[in-house]
């Protein structure tokens, strides 16, 4: 997917890193669209900057599990 886009119908998706997860949830399934930004990161600019639009009416969950 690098400097494309992908979109998805979820409720909710998790983020890994290490032994680390961070679990982020929405009432009802949307559609959440990410999609890579003309901005690059680091030095080299070997990192793309990506969105992620997740349209909603209210409240979402945000949990950290540390491993």
């Amino acid at each position: 997917m690098s400097g494309g886009s992908a979109t998805a119908t979820a409720d909710g998706f998790d983020v890994r890193r290490g032994r680390t997860t961070i679990r982020l949830r929405w009432n009802t399934p949307q559609q959440a669209t990410v999609a890579a930004g003309s901005v690059r990161c680091l030095r080299d600019g070997a990192r793309r900057f990506h969105a992620l639009r997740i349209p909603h009416q209210g409240t979402f969950d945000l949990t950290i599990i540390l491993g």
